[in-house]
């Protein structure tokens, strides 16, 4: 038995382990210091997403095509991995430029974000937020993988606000985070006629 060969294996084998130790570690430390920039990143796109809805119904689908663009990179989701990709977004749009009310404001307040680590550059990120809109009519509002819809058939100007809750994963390209696919759930919405006239729960 050479104890040379041995000993020279087992020192190679050693050295390996710390190798991959050593990466994940690294990794670790690397994806944690990347937090920060992770949720300011997920709440410049939500406000981002959402602001793209403002204006005049004919101009909101350019606008949103170019948030989405922004936004989200090219992703195929894997099968039984419920959310929108990029590729959904652009479909969902056509539909969203037909609803004939309109957005004047709209502000998204984030109330708690959560980022876990997916895989190699790439997190897992929850976003809660409040999203408030200044609006007439049947519109809606754009947010990662789908798109808030309000459906009040009157004149007036509403106040709309409701609950949301996104998620998302995140994957980073090029130094730079972007929307893999997603999702949003909304609830507990409220709208107020904006000079004061009666509340409609939803």
């Amino acid at each position: 038995m050479n104890i040379r060969k041995i000993n020279r294996g087992l020192l190679l084998g050693a050295v390996l382990v710390l190798g991959v130790a050593g990466y994940e570690v690294g990794q670790r430390i690397s994806f944690k210091n990347s937090i920060p920039e992770i949720k300011d990143t997920a709440a410049a796109y939500i406000q981002e997403l959402a602001e793209s809805s403002v204006g005049e119904p004919g101009s909101v689908s350019h606008k949103g095509k170019a948030a989405v663009e922004h936004c989200f990179t090219s992703y195929t989701v894997p099968e039984g991995v419920y959310g929108n990709s990029k590729k959904e977004m652009m479909q969902n749009l056509e539909y969203i430029g037909e609803r004939s009310g309109q957005i004047y404001s709209v502000d998204c307040q984030v109330k708690d974000t959560r980022v876990k680590k997916s895989g190699p550059n790439s997190a897992m990120v929850k976003v809660s937020f409040e999203l408030n809109a200044g609006c007439t009519g049947r519109t809606s509002v754009l947010t990662p993988g789908s798109a808030v819809y309000i459906d009040e058939e009157t004149d007036h100007t509403w106040d709309y606000s409701t609950s949301c809750e996104t998620e998302m994963l995140m994957v980073e390209k090029e130094g730079d985070w972007k929307i893999a696919y997603a999702n949003t759930y909304y609830y507990l919405s409220s709208s107020t006629v904006a000079e004061g006239e009666g509340e409609v729960q939803g």
